[in-house]
């Protein structure tokens, strides 16, 4: 049940990353657009960071 839960987050964290960039892209000019790829960029640097600390305890739930 776990397993399913997190990749269930996964994916919807996918999903939303996809739909910001894309919003950003046709949508915004300017400084906004830069600043949303600016924190999308940072934002996946943490989870990055995140991801390799914490993967042998990730390995025994998935």
């Amino acid at each position: 049940m776990r397993r399913v839960i997190i990749l269930i987050y996964l994916v919807s964290f996918g999903m939303l990353a996809s739909n910001l960039m894309f919003l950003a892209w046709s949508k915004l000019d300017g400084v906004p657009r830069i600043l949303t790829f600016m924190d999308m960029g940072v934002i996946l640097i943490v989870l990055s960071g995140l991801y390799r600390k914490y993967r042998e305890k990730l390995k025994e739930y998935l």
